[in-house]
């Protein structure tokens, strides 16, 4: 399923967590793609539902079940805490090589999900309100990973960005 607007180049919302109901599931859905802000801005991300793929997953299993051709060095993860606490953060996770990106090599040394590392990972959680601040700018390039990272509060938590 992909919300509207959505390309093939799109991140993934990926569920990992299923003994809550699908309702949450949906709730959470609704709440990613809903336009934000005055210029109502929406996230443009595909949902994965896939128990038998995705199940209980940690986060660089997560990453290693990518297919080789996942369009971004990046994946959101819908995990138990995102469906079980009242804030329902969204796992942002980062699989980019750092010295790649240094290098400006860019696509050309993006790696295959299923050849990363648990030691290359690196992660924030983001509220359902903040995941489109993160999709559009890191999927553009206009930010990269480390903003977000340094802008989490001293939870891990990216909340968006101050007015």
């Amino acid at each position: 399923m992909a919300g509207d607007g959505c390309t093939p180049y799109s991140p993934w919302v990926v569920r990992t967590h299923f003994s809550e109901s699908d309702k949450r599931w949906q709730i959470l859905q609704d709440e990613l793609v809903a336009p934000q802000g005055e210029d109502q801005f929406r996230a443009y991300v595909r949902f994965q539902n896939d128990e038998s793929a995705f199940s209980g997953l940690r986060p660089i299993e997560v990453v290693n079940a990518l297919p080789d051709n996942y369009p971004q060095l990046y994946v959101f993860v819908a995990d138990e805490d995102t469906l079980t606490t009242k804030e329902s953060t969204v796992l942002v996770i980062s699989f980019e090589p750092g010295d790649a990106a240094e290098a400006g090599e860019g696509q050309d040394a993006k790696p295959k999900p299923k050849d990363v590392k648990a030691e290359d990972l690196r992660s924030f959680r983001a509220v359902p309100s903040a995941v489109q601040c993160v999709e559009n700018n890191l999927s553009i390039a206009n930010m990269d990973f480390d903003d977000f990272l340094e802008s989490s509060g001293s939870d891990g938590v990216f909340r968006g960005f101050p007015d």
